[in-house]
């Protein structure tokens, strides 16, 4: 528990709450694409503002990088505040159920609140593969295939753990490729452009943005079930 309320963590804490409450309010997750379902929006219109609110949340946490870089990044941040909320809720973060859990998946809710999941897979992924090849990477279906037709009804923590994990093992692979041809694109989407910038820049740590990105994404997918590929026939 932090014994001074003032000190540069505890303000990196506020700020990433702040920018939480932010992009939270912003209601991009689900009213938008629930006017898309229901025929009150189109494809376009939906996909541009989903974009807008990512550049968005770039911009916020730009605004705030140096003041974060001093704690050791806001994702360093993010998993302390995330500890955090753990032992505020009496959870043992760290007491992991079978061989390969990020965390003790009791947590799964509290994790998903705080984009830890995504945050998670990311920084796995970039861990994973050469940041020079990444575009060359493919997905083989090692921890099994993203399942649409439970899309976001799956009732366990480790069921919805298992969906986030493969539909983000399957999207990485497509995202760095399209960021490996970002000097061949008139327009490029804010994933995409955070994706390159990881891949140019070794040193650089999966900002929380693009965590936030990258969780509206699976939330999208899944949210649209059995439905999900409607916007590429539509294209």
């Amino acid at each position: 528990m932090l014994q001074n309320r003032k000190t540069p963590l505890w303000m990196s804490f506020l700020h990433l709450r702040r920018f939480w409450m932010t992009i939270i309010a912003s209601g991009s997750r689900s009213s938008l694409w629930a006017d898309y379902v229901f025929g009150s929006l189109d494809l376009a219109a939906v996909s541009v503002a989903t974009n807008v609110a990512f550049e968005l949340a770039r911009n916020m946490e730009e605004e705030i990088e140096s003041l974060l870089r001093k704690e050791g990044g806001g994702a360093f941040v993010a998993n302390r505040y995330f500890a955090a909320i753990c032992t505020a809720f009496g959870i043992e973060m760290n007491a992991k159920k079978q061989p390969g859990d990020p965390y003790n998946l009791d947590a799964y809710d509290l994790a998903d609140m705080c984009m830890m999941n995504s945050l998670t897979l990311l920084a796995s992924y970039l861990q994973s593969t050469g940041r020079s090849e990444m575009h060359l990477q493919s997905y083989n279906g090692r921890f099994g295939w993203y399942d649409e037709t439970v899309g976001d009804s799956a009732q366990t923590r480790r069921q919805k753990w298992k969906q986030d994990m493969t539909a983000m093992l399957e999207f990485m692979p497509d995202v760095s490729f399209l960021a490996s041809k970002i000097d061949c694109a008139t327009i490029v989407d804010e994933i995409t452009r955070g994706m390159a910038y990881l891949a140019n820049d070794t040193t650089k740590e999966p900002p929380f943005w693009l965590a936030w990105a990258t969780q509206i994404y699976i939330d999208i997918l899944q949210f649209l079930g059995q439905d999900c590929d409607r916007g590429y026939l539509e294209m």
